[in-house]
């Protein structure tokens, strides 16, 4: 998968957290300003990137990092 070049130095972290908690974990980049997934990774919710972001407003907040955080998939889990 291709990614920005602002994600590199963090994708090998993101891939080994994926690997470990498969198939419990889907993580996501998001780019805030435009309200896009940049990046997912194991995307069990169907969501690719390009697709709207659709955050929670309290989740948005210039510079700052949040998650994990749990969510609930199409079948319950």
């Amino acid at each position: 998968m291709a990614h920005p070049q602002w994600l590199a130095p963090v994708v090998p972290a993101v891939e080994a957290i994926v690997a470990l908690f498969h198939p419990h974990v889907e993580a996501v980049v998001h780019d805030v300003d435009a309200d896009t997934v940049v990046a997912i990774w194991n995307p069990v919710s169907g969501r690719r990137p390009g697709d709207a972001s659709l955050l929670e407003p309290e989740l948005i907040t210039a510079g700052a990092m949040y998650g994990p955080y749990a969510k609930v998939d199409a079948q319950g889990r």
